[in-house]
């Protein structure tokens, strides 16, 4: 069964919203300057590649070669064999919002505040059976648009259901749901799922379809396509659920920056029991309650302050019940 989505058939409020924080990665030179924007070619998929004209979006243009998503407002992760370095970089543009209108028209004009170019790679890794990331600094902050909140994947387990935004085999962003977690490798760095994904979703972001955090990173799987011996053209690779290799993604929490851990990886929400009033915490700690004097604030009745351990950083809440630490899905926004 083939799980992927276009963004126009996905009613979830909470998905589209994730779906605005992931970019299309396309090679400058298949991104045309247009005035005050940019456009891409309109070419269908099935004209450009060997690719059956019975395939699902064989129709729609296929421009994307990876996948993105945000994790601050001026960073983005990819996969390490998408972007292997600064030349790789310079020649990609990072394009939001890549996506079909409707079951006929695609996005392919694009204005400046949809394109963003690279300024650094911050941290990058490729290993054939382990780790495979890059952290993308771009030439300017990204505005209206939230940074994905993302796991420290202690939780993560066999059979999990996860979702994936991006960009299979180059096509308009499609949300693949339905996938379940087979196997979880925290020594070697990643986990393995039988999602429905392809090249070109390589640098997607993995989520965990209760919590809506990043669990991981898509970085490879089975392969795609097959020899169709009638129509002598590639057809999708169809295999059960639970055979082949699967897909594989590198765990969110093991990426970083010139070897420093990424503070963005770990975001808590806190809230109190009685008016769920949500706050952030980065840090690897555990967030806990302190005493007032601690923060060098006025002391209110019924006022609590919970830091994290890391930054003590003091947020207060008014109301007499205990402050509880909740998963993202329940603050908004996310």
């Amino acid at each position: 069964e083939d799980n992927r989505h276009d963004i126009y058939e996905i009613s979830d409020p909470k998905i589209l919203e994730l779906a605005k924080s992931t970019v299309a990665l396309i090679k400058k030179r298949d991104l045309n300057k247009t005035g005050e924007g940019f456009s891409v070619s309109k070419v269908k998929w099935s004209d450009e590649s060997n690719i059956c004209k019975t395939e699902r979006f064989a129709d729609q243009p296929s421009p994307a070669f990876c996948s993105g998503f945000l994790i601050a407002e001026n960073k983005l992760v990819t996969a390490g064999h998408c972007i292997e370095n600064k030349n790789d970089c310079d020649n990609t543009q990072f394009v939001f919002d890549f996506v079909m209108n409707n079951s006929e028209n695609a996005t392919t004009q694009f204005n400046q505040d949809q394109v963003f170019s690279c300024n650094k790679i911050l941290g990058w890794k490729k290993e054939n059976s382990g780790a495979d990331f890059a952290i993308i600094e771009l030439d300017r902050p990204v505005t209206n648009r939230k940074t994905l909140t993302m796991s420290n994947n202690k939780n993560l387990s066999i059979n999990d259901e996860v979702f994936i935004i991006g960009h299979p085999s180059g096509l308009p962003s499609k949300v693949t749901d339905e996938g379940l977690v087979r196997f979880v490798n925290h020594n070697s760095d990643y986990f393995n799922t039988n999602s429905d994904t392809y090249g070109g979703n390589s640098g997607s972001a993995v989520f965990n379809a209760k919590t809506y955090e990043v669990e991981g990173i898509l970085v490879r799987g089975e392969e795609d396509f097959i020899k169709d011996p009638d129509l002598k053209c590639k057809a999708s690779n169809y295999i059960n659920s639970n055979q082949g290799r699967g897909e594989s993604s590198t765990l969110i929490s093991k990426i970083s920056e010139n070897g420093a851990p990424v503070e963005e990886v770990r975001i808590r929400y806190v809230w109190m029991s009685t008016d769920q009033t949500c706050n952030e915490f980065r840090g690897p700690n555990f967030i806990r309650v302190v005493a007032q004097s601690y923060c060098g604030q006025i002391d209110f009745q019924y006022i609590r302050y919970v830091w994290s351990n890391q930054t003590q950083t003091c947020n207060a809440f008014t109301g007499a019940r205990f402050i509880i630490e909740v998963p993202s899905i329940f603050c908004k926004p996310l």
